[in-house]
């Protein structure tokens, strides 16, 4: 029987080698793999365990290239912020703000936005601008039901369950 080193060897270089491989590909090349193993669950708990080592090294990385991402998309906010403020000073002097090919200012899209003033309170609106929404209170249904309260149109699904690696 192959020691828990060498199925995940052989686990690790399965999946090396059909990461890309279709879901059917991969069932059948897994099957193949179950096939050699003298214990199926354990070549199993092999394959996941190298999964989940192979998904925390691509998570790893990933979360690199992220903060790359938002350094660079910081610097590309700081450089518009900037450019934004060139534009405006070029109004206070006079100048054109259109630079063309370069940039220009322009009045955002849409709606213009709404002012509140300051203390205002929603509820002193007449409810004909107003949006009244209910949505169930999951929680207090729960208890509802718990306590033996016949809710209409409501009961309580099956808890799942799932596998759990010992």
């Amino acid at each position: 029987m192959p020691s828990t080193v060498q199925l995940l060897d052989a686990a690790s270089l399965l999946l090396a080698s059909s990461w890309d491989m279709e879901p059917a590909d991969f069932e059948a090349r897994l099957e193949s793999f179950l096939d050699e193993s003298a214990d199926r669950l354990a070549a199993l708990r092999a394959v996941h365990l190298a999964a989940e080592a192979q998904a925390g090294a691509h998570r790893a990385e990933a979360e690199r290239h992220r903060a790359r991402v938002k350094g660079c998309e910081r610097t590309g906010e700081r450089v518009a912020a900037l450019a934004e403020r060139l534009l405006y000073a070029r109004r206070e002097l006079g100048e054109s703000t259109t630079v063309p090919g370069v940039a220009r200012l322009q009045l955002d899209g849409g709606k213009a936005p709404l002012a509140f003033a300051p203390g205002f309170v929603a509820a002193a609106l007449p409810l004909h601008l107003c949006h009244v929404e209910t949505s169930p209170d999951r929680d207090a249904i729960r208890a509802a039901i718990e306590r033996g309260v016949t809710v209409p149109g409501v009961t309580l699904g099956t808890r799942g369950e799932g596998l759990r690696w010992a």
